[in-house]
């Protein structure tokens, strides 16, 4: 029981801005920069759960986002990425091909 009485409640946010979770799904998958393919299929899952994409969603709602957008994202086209990356960005594919966004 002492145990118990020691843990400190962390207050956990009601809402999650649209920018926030696309900001989290983009540190998640390891991401330096993002497409508009990420952007694109993160409009689509927040789609699936509201009637619009909204500026800030329930939490509940956001996170069945950010599984959702998880569990069907397969990356940027390669064209994209080579043609984001350059020669001056080579960090950009640093894990794989279809799991990293420039």
């Amino acid at each position: 029981m002492a145990i118990a009485e020691e843990v400190v409640a962390v207050p956990v946010p009601q809402h999650l801005r649209h920018d926030d979770v696309a900001a989290i799904l983009k540190e998640l998958w390891g991401l330096r920069t993002v497409c508009h393919y990420f952007r694109m299929a993160l409009e689509t899952a927040a789609l699936r759960f509201n009637v619009t994409v909204a500026d800030s969603h329930e939490l509940p709602v956001a996170l069945a986002i950010a599984k959702d957008f998880s569990d069907r994202w397969d990356g940027c086209p390669d064209a994209v990425l080579k043609s984001l990356a350059g020669a001056s960005r080579p960090d950009l594919r640093k894990a794989s091909s279809h799991r990293e966004l420039p």
